[in-house]
This record gives C-alpha cells, sequence and structure tokens, in this order.
C-alpha cells in the first residue's frame, strides 16, 4: 500500500496544493500535534521475577522471563511505517526498531515496546528488531511483517518466519527455547473490502488466518501466539480531518471513509472480528501442551485519542493520519502487555490511554484458555454450566458459537445526514493587454485562470446493512462444536469438564452431547 506514494505525492503537489506556505505549515502542525511521547508517565517496577526453576514443558506454565525469542507478522503497522515521520515523505521509512510488537531500540525507558518490556524480566531476549530497514536488512531479524500486506499474504510470512529462525538459530535451539510470535493483519483487507468483497470475504479472511495458524502450530514447538484482533478501522472517519488527512485516508483506505461504502466496511470489520474470536476461542490450537493462541482484543473497541479539550489527538498517528507514530505505537504495547496479563474472558477491548504496566500476577504465568479452565473450581466449573443452562433455557443466544444452518441475509436501510462537502470552482478574467497583431499594431485582451474550493452543505443518503436475526428453530452449533445442555462447547472443554458433567448427571439433567 506504500510503495505508490511517491507518485501519489508528487500528484499532490500539484492537486493539493495550499494557497500559502504559511498554510501549509499550519495544515502540518495541526496534523501532527506534539509529538510527545508516553512512557513519561510509564513506571515498571514489578517485583524480580525468575524464570521457571527448570525450562517448562506446557505452555500454560510460562513465565515471562521462560520467553527467549519474539517475532511478528503483519502489515505496515506492524514494520512501524512513518513511526519518527515528521513529513508524509517519512511514512515510507520502516521504523522497525519502535515497532510497539516486535521493536528493540535502546530499552523500556527510551522505547516502549513489547520486547523491551520482555528485556526486564529477560536480558538474553533476542529476536527483535531495531532501527529502521524493510523486512530484508539484517535488523529487521524476526519481524517479517511487510507494508501493504493483506491476510492472504500471512501463510508466506509464516513460513518465511519458521525458516529464517531456523536459519539463524539452528534447530536445536528453534526447537528447546520458548517464543512469542505476535500476529496482527486485517487493516489493508479491510481497506480494500469494497473493491473485491469476494477476495476480501469474511471466509476468505478467516481462512487465510487459520491456513497461518496451522503452519505456526505445526512448524513452531515451544510457542505462544498473540493473535491481536483487527482494529476497528471505522475510527479512520475520526481521524478526517484536513486535506492532508482526507487525501492520504482516501488514498490508503477508501472504503473505510468514503460515505457510500463506510456501513458496509462497518459490517465486514465485525464479521471479521467474530470469525478469528471464533476460530482461536475453538480449542483447536490447544491440542499440543507447547502450543496455543490466546486471543488479544484490545483493538477490537478501539476509538481514536482526544485532548484534554476533546479534540482528536493526532499525536498518537503519523503525519498521514492512518499509521501509528512513535507515540501511538508504545500506546499499543502498553495495552498488548496488559492484554497478556489479563485473564482470558477478562481482556480489555478498548485502548484505556491513563493505563500503566501491569505486573505480572504472583504465580506469573501468561494467562491462556487452559490455565482458566484449569483454575476453575468444581463448584464454579458446576455454576458456569447451570448458568449457561438457564440462559439457553430462556432462548437466548448466549455465547458465539451458534450459527443459523440458512443465511438469514442482511437489511438494508437507507438514512440521511448532514454533510459539508467542497466544489472546485474556475473562472476566466481579463487580467491586462499585450500587443499583437500585424507589426504589433493592435492590442489583445489577455485572460488569466483562476481556481478555488467553495464550501457547501447538504444531505447526504447512506446505506447501514444488518444482519437478519437468525429464524426460530435454525440456530445450530457450529462446526466442529458440541451440543451440552443446550450450549455449545468444543471437544477440548468438554473433555477439560468431564468431571463437571458427571455432577450435572447426577443431578438428572440430561446432557446428550451431538456434533454440530
Amino acid at each position: 500500500m506504500l510503495l505508490p506514494y511517491f507518485s501519489f505525492l508528487l500528484a499532490c503537489g500539484i492537486t493539493v496544493a495550499l494557497p500559502s506556505r504559511e498554510n501549509t505549515l499550519f495544515e502540518r502542525m495541526r496534523i501532527l500535534g506534539p509529538l510527545g511521547r508516553i512512557n513519561s508517565r510509564i513506571e515498571f517496577s514489578c517485583p524480580a521475577l525468575n524464570p521457571s526453576p527448570t525450562v517448562p514443558t506446557s505452555v500454560h506454565a510460562l513465565r515471562p522471563a521462560d520467553i527467549r525469542l519474539v517475532a511478528a507478522i503483519g502489515d505496515s503497522l506492524t514494520a512501524a511505517n512513518g513511526a519518527k515521520a515528521s513529513t508524509i515523505i517519512g511514512l515510507l521509512i520502516e521504523y522497525r526498531g519502535v515497532s510497539w510488537s516486535a521493536g528493540g531500540d535502546s530499552d523500556l525507558t527510551k522505547a516502549v515496546t513489547l520486547p523491551n518490556i520482555l528485556k526486564t524480566f529477560n536480558r538474553n531476549l533476542y529476536g527483535f528488531s531495531t532501527g529502521t530497514g524493510s523486512r530484508d536488512t539484517a535488523n529487521a531479524m524476526f519481524n517479517v511483517a511487510r507494508p501493504g500486506a493483506v491476510s492472504a499474504e500471512m501463510p508466506d510470512q509464516a513460513n518465511m518466519l519458521v525458516d529464517r529462525m531456523i536459519e539463524k538459530l539452528g534447530t536445536n535451539r528453534f526447537e528447546s527455547e520458548w517464543k512469542l510470535v505476535t500476529f496482527f493483519i486485517g487493516g489493508n483487507d479491510l481497506c480494500s473490502y469494497c473493491e473485491d468483497t469476494n477476495r476480501y470475504s469474511t471466509a476468505a479472511y478467516r481462512n487465510n488466518i487459520k491456513t497461518t495458524l496451522d503452519i505456526l502450530h505445526n512448524r513452531m514447538p515451544r510457542t505462544l501466539v498473540n493473535f491481536v484482533t483487527v482494529l476497528n478501522v471505522a475510527e479512520l472517519e475520526d481521524l478526517h480531518e484536513g486535506v492532508v488527512c482526507k487525501n492520504m485516508q482516501f488514498f490508503l483506505c477508501d472504503c473505510a471513509v468514503n460515505t457510500t461504502t463506510r456501513e458496509q466496511v462497518r459490517v465486514a470489520n465485525l464479521a471479521y472480528q467474530k470469525a478469528t474470536n471464533d476460530l482461536v476461542d475453538s480449542g483447536i490450537y490447544d491440542t499440543r501442551a507447547d502450543f496455543t493462541v490466546v486471543r488479544q482484543p484490545f483493538m477490537e473497541h478501539m476509538e481514536v485519542p482526544t485532548t484534554s479539550t476533546g479534540a482528536t489527538d493526532f499525536s498518537y498517528f503519523a503525519p498521514d493520519c492512518f499509521h501509528f507514530s512513535a507515540k501511538g505505537h508504545e500506546a499499543a504495547a502498553v495495552e498488548l502487555w496488559n492484554n497478556m496479563m489479563e485473564k482470558v474472558g477478562q481482556k480489555g477491548t478498548l485502548w484505556n490511554l491513563a493505563d500503566t504496566l501491569k505486573c505480572p500476577s504472583t504465580d506469573a504465568d501468561i494467562n491462556t484458555l487452559q490455565q482458566l479452565i484449569s483454575s476453575l473450581s468444581n463448584a464454579q466449573k458446576e455454576k458456569i454450566f447451570q448458568s449457561l443452562l438457564e440462559n439457553s433455557n430462556q432462548g437466548r443466544q448466549d455465547n458465539s458459537n451458534w450459527c443459523c444452518n440458512i443465511d438469514p441475509g442482511v437489511e438494508a436501510a437507507a438514512k440521511t445526514r448532514q454533510t459539508t462537502y467542497y466544489v472546485q470552482r474556475h473562472a476566466r478574467n481579463k487580467c491586462g493587454y499585450s500587443d499583437c497583431g500585424l507589426f504589433g499594431w493592435s492590442s489583445c485582451t489577455s485572460w488569466c485562470d483562476t481556481y478555488w474550493s467553495e464550501m457547501q452543505h447538504g444531505v447526504e443518503t447512506y446505506i447501514v446493512y444488518t444482519p437478519r436475526l437468525c429464524p426460530a428453530g435454525n440456530l445450530v452449533c457450529c462446526a466442529g462444536y458440541i451440543t451440552v445442555v443446550n450450549h455449545c462447547f468444543t471437544y477440548q472443554e468438554v473433555m477439560n469438564n468431564k468431571d463437571v458433567l458427571e455432577i450435572l448427571v447426577s443431578m438428572g439433567i440430561p446432557i446428550n452431547p451431538t456434533m454440530g
């Protein structure tokens, strides 16, 4: 997506030129805002936390200090395009050293990133990227994200990552050391969604994610995968201000900011999130003790940061009002770490810019779904099953594992709203005379062209797409799920709760498990 920048910038220099140098500078400063850093408020004075006495054999007993290798796959948000840029041209530079999920420039006092947080527990952490450059530079290390990447490219990135790690580490080290891989993709799929709804459909996106996770599952031992749910691209609308921001966003993510397709993308955005949430929560990647995928949802309901006055805070974004600035990367790193410290089922889905880094709990294990299930007492499990049974008896769709056995379709409703738009105007005016004619014996009128933009107000119509409710009697458990006490569970969940099922049977509650 970033490769055509240069030609676009040249075009902007001709067609979107501002009327004066003063206005250009004003616009630039308004967009950038104060390029501060958030780590002035970051305190991370947690108690000393040692690695496990012996190298863990289970990912569900993994401590932060046990992680020896870090890696990442994704797009320009992981490559950190424009993170330290002060001009649009700076967006071409990949500042991988400050990437929220894979950067390792300096230390935590200079750059808040996930690897720099982990360095406080393990000084021998390896694999983080430093400095600037593409994924093919030596300092990129195990950050193989590529600007402009879409989900269809992720299987190739996964294989590239594994091959690079084996090449640099050797087979023995690759297989024996614990790895943390952060996987974040989907923004570019959504930004192109309206151009090809088949290529970027929810099913295609889910299949690409599943294929990628399958590769990591099959090829990477001793690995914890952070799957960061795709961000809410609809929030770009709140950044759609000023000449530069508007033009760059129309270039980078037209589908999300165009009034005729915005609602369509909103619906797809929610569908992407649900599809991958269901995939990760299904338990299909919990079949080995040394591998799991944990969903980190802090970007699901991400809102654009605001200042104390309620205005959009552009300091968290690069000059294109699309990518993160260094400050934005630091905020993302804080939220990612805190999601990792939060228990499954209790993870935050919103950015909280007042957040500080959370300390690991005393048992120090990184939270996984298996940990949550194992930590429940029999009484707690019984209450959970009873609650689920009551909800099901009330006819509510109480979790995300129910599917409709028919396609209910969507409702399309036209709505109106006030809008402001600009109309380009042009006029020709007399601006002087010049000698012309035979031997200059007469004068001719000289004409000049004048161009300007005129603000107009009006009412626009847009379409809201709403999925129809599944008709009564058509709700079934999704494929791969088991119906137990009128509820949908993965096979793994059922096996982990056999003792609770026995209690339910003894209470006279029919189980009758059937596959969905």
